[in-house]
């Protein structure tokens, strides 16, 4: 009884010292997967850097950088798993020893008397495996069971999918079997037979698909990922095989079997251990080791990392034979793989060699071949401790029960100890950490040595930028040059408009000389008494009539005018690479408008007065004919305005008469008619010779648009050009999105990028220097 209680105080203290290190396992854990979480930042930025630069000054540290994350990412996952391995480990309330061995070894009858339990709740068998599902037995005072359940997700990915995985190694792609979900298990076609020569864990794993599916109807509604209590006398059902008997009667069609184990995750079963009062000691009962699949073997013990401290292992020999077969190696090596942090397997595993009567020869040889063939080869602290007891003897099980007590009470805060070194070990981690971080400056480095000064970026910039508007506006002058006009289709269709206005005008002259209707001798009626005067007076009135008509041009200047300040202003913006910052609205408004808000929005960021005046200048260009243009053909109205006294004699061909005396002659109504005649001639001279004046570009608009084309160049980069490209165009470039001249703009596009990448890799190597640093401070 004292010595129980020695071991439950040592248990209690063992699980206590566990208790305490877990903030500790927790806080490094979490302040790994912060550092994973800024590598992976890292791996992306190194990979942008790679896809926007091939230099190899950059690509090949980027290259290295890159490989040493993969390896830093993997070393850093596999602390995480350790770390989160030992916290569910430590976070136990039990000490759990684990009774492992090959199928009919004597597992089950030796938790039987460990446990006190019955073939009820573990099944054992001479002739097959029965123990279908791993168990875990806890000292308690309560007698029931916790039975979890697959859901039919884990169902599909913790068993049928090693197992499928298993048979596609045989079967052809074309035939490979995938399932994803229970429904489409259960209409999968499963081969009947195997040609070939199958492996035997091909062949099982097979047979075990097509039990599931047999059975698929009966445990189907069992997978609800849900736990159960379950009494220990139906308990049987959920964790035991079906027999030999059982199998060959569901083969003559005499049974279905339901194989409800199937549909089971994990159980835990509740009973008062015989010697151990109320110690807090788990057994755990193993099956599938040995069993002809590997596959079902890794199925049962994936779990052994986090719910086992020590390993029972059980070797069973017959009066035949007693050597190390290939199952028990298969055992050892097996369970060398849990709890790599021990590198002593012997503080881990005991041997125990189960002797039955009339297999004492075939013990000791066993107990030779282990000695030979797996202890001679280890140093004598590191060799396994080997155990002859019977099964069946209640006290010999007991016996062994308390060695294992006694074992774990010795060994096992080093063993604690060095599970806990192995995952806080950071020794790999650092050795990649190093070598990123050192490829990632290289990288880095080399990036931004190949990136070029922003200052001469900008400068660059500005120079491709003002040569560009400077080029544009010297296009622009040459354009508007009167011998480039006077080819251009605006002056066709000025000479067209000309001659209709010319047309227009003759046909109303020579209508009654605009009389709008009325005859001329209705109109004239009365105004005989001085002839010579009313004739005056009429040459005023035509050449009234003859500038109305003209003044029609108007509206082609206005529509001319809106185009040269539009195109002035979209010469500007295009070249200089504003287009983007003035929304379309405001290139459909009126000219002086859009001048207006781009002079605004230019004005408030660049405050510069010479840009402005350019701007006000081409904003007070106007052009009308009355006010332009008159004064400039006004010699060819002269006639009109103050007719001359004589005029060719119509009777003779080289003299001359006095108009006065030429009207004063005849009749009256010859006298009309000679003043009808005299003007009507007058005001035909005077058109053609408009006309003529325009045609031949004499109303100055070509000169005007001329002129301000010149003007505006001067206005904007002639008077002062390094003014305008260091002032203008630098303060457009700082301070708008300036769309980059064509023949740049890859090279630009290319080089933001990798200013982006640099940017993203320098920000994600700081925040991964900020996560070290973090976990240094906390070490």
């Amino acid at each position: 009884m004292g010595q129980q209680k020695g071991f439950k105080e040592t248990i209690d203290s063992i699980i206590d010292k566990r208790k305490k290190m877990l903030p500790v396992i927790a806080a490094a854990k979490r302040q790994a997967q912060e550092e994973l979480k800024a590598l992976m930042t890292v791996q992306k930025a190194i990979n942008m850097v790679l896809a926007e630069c091939s230099d190899s000054s950059v690509s090949e540290p980027g290259k290295r950088a890159l490989e040493a994350t993969a390896h830093y990412s993997c070393e850093l996952s596999k602390r995480i798993d350790a770390l989160g391995t030992l916290e569910r480990s430590f976070n136990r309330n039990t000490i759990n020893i684990a009774v492992s061995g090959a199928a009919r070894s004597g597992k089950s009858t030796t938790l039987q008397k460990m446990s006190g339990l019955t073939d009820e709740q573990l099944p054992s068998g001479s002739t097959k495996p029965l123990t279908a599902v791993t168990s875990r037995l806890f000292n308690s005072d309560k007698r029931v069971a916790e039975v979890t359940f697959r859901s039919k997700r884990s169902f599909v990915i913790d068993y049928l999918t090693p197992h499928l995985n298993t048979l596609n190694e045989f079967l052809s792609k074309a035939n490979a079997i995938s399932v994803t979900t229970i429904d489409e298990f259960a209409k999968a076609k499963l081969p009947d037979q195997l040609e070939g020569d199958p492996s035997v864990a091909i062949k099982d794993s097979l047979a075990r698909l097509k039990d599931a599916q047999t059975s698929l109807p009966y445990f189907q509604e069992k997978l609800t990922g849900k736990t159960e209590k379950i009494p220990l006398s139906e308990l049987k059902q959920y964790v035991a095989y079906p027999t030999n008997e059982d199998e060959n009667m569901e083969e003559r069609g005499e049974a279905h079997l339901q194989r409800l184990f199937l549909a089971v995750d994990d159980v835990k079963i509740f009973h008062p251990f015989p010697v151990l009062d109320d110690a807090r000691i788990g057994l755990v009962d193993l099956p599938g080791l040995g069993e002809v699949s590997d596959t079902v073997a890794h199925i049962h013990t994936k779990s052994l990392t986090t719910d086992v401290d020590q390993i029972f292992l059980i070797a069973k020999p017959s009066q035949e034979s007693g050597y190390v077969d290939r199952s028990i190696g298969e055992v050892i090596d097996r369970l060398r793989e849990i709890q790599p942090g021990v590198d002593h397997r012997c503080d881990l595993i005991t041997i125990g060699i189960n002797v039955e009567a009339g297999s004492e020869a075939g013990a000791k040889s066993l107990r030779d071949d282990i000695r030979r063939k797996i202890n001679s080869s280890l140093p004598n602290k590191q060799q396994f401790t080997i155990h002859e007891y019977s099964a069946i003897d209640p006290e010999r099980v007991a016996h062994e029960l308390e060695y294992l007590l006694q074992h774990i009470a010795n060994v096992q805060p080093h063993v604690d100890k060095k599970n806990l070194v192995y995952a806080m070990s950071t020794s790999e981690v650092e050795k990649w950490r190093r070598v990123t971080l050192l490829e990632t400056k290289a990288c880095s480095d080399a990036l931004q040595r190949l990136l070029p000064n922003p200052l001469e970026q900008q400068h660059k910039l500005v120079q491709e930028i003002s040569g560009a508007v400077i080029d544009a506006f010297e296009q622009l002058e040459h354009s508007y040059e009167i011998a480039t006009l006077a080819e251009s289709e605006t002056h066709q269709l000025y000479n067209e408009q000309v001659d209709d206005i010319h047309n227009h005008a003759e046909t109303a002259i020579k209508n009654n000389l605009f009389l709008h209707g009325k005859t001329w001798k209705d109109y004239s009626h009365g105004e005989s008494v001085d002839p010579f005067s009313f004739y005056r007076s009429e040459t005023r009135r035509i050449r009234r009539e003859l500038v109305s008509e003209y003044c029609c041009l108007d509206r082609l200047y206005d529509e001319n005018i809106e185009r040269f300040k539009r195109t002035v202003l979209e010469t500007l913006l295009q070249s200089a690479g504003l287009d983007c910052e003035f929304p379309r609205a405001d290139q459909e408004s009126a000219a002086d408008e859009w001048l207006a808000k781009v002079d605004n929005v230019l004005g408030k960021k660049l405050r510069d007065q010479q840009l402005h005046e350019a701007f006000e200048l081409l904003r007070g260009l106007t052009f009308q004919f009355r006010s332009n243009v008159f004064l400039k053909i006004a010699n060819n109205l002269d006639n009109l305005k103050n007719p001359p006294s004589m005029m060719a004699d119509p009777g003779s061909y080289r003299g001359k008469i006095d108009k006065a005396e030429y009207f004063s002659t005849g009749s009256i109504e010859n006298r009309m008619e000679r003043v009808h005649e005299v003007l009507m001639q007058d005001a035909i001279e005077a058109n053609d010779s408009i006309a003529e004046a325009l045609h031949a570009n004499h109303d100055g608009f070509g000169e005007t648009l001329e002129f301000y084309a010149s003007c505006f160049n001067d206005y904007l980069y002639r008077r002062d050009v390094d003014h305008f490209k260091y002032v203008v165009i630098r303060g457009i470039v700082e301070n708008f999105n300036v769309e980059i001249p064509d023949e740049t703009k890859d090279l630009a596009s290319s080089l933001k990028r990798m200013e982006g990448a640099l940017t993203d890799l320098e920000s994600a190597t700081a925040s991964l220097r900020a996560a070290i640093t973090q976990r240094d401070g906390n070490r």
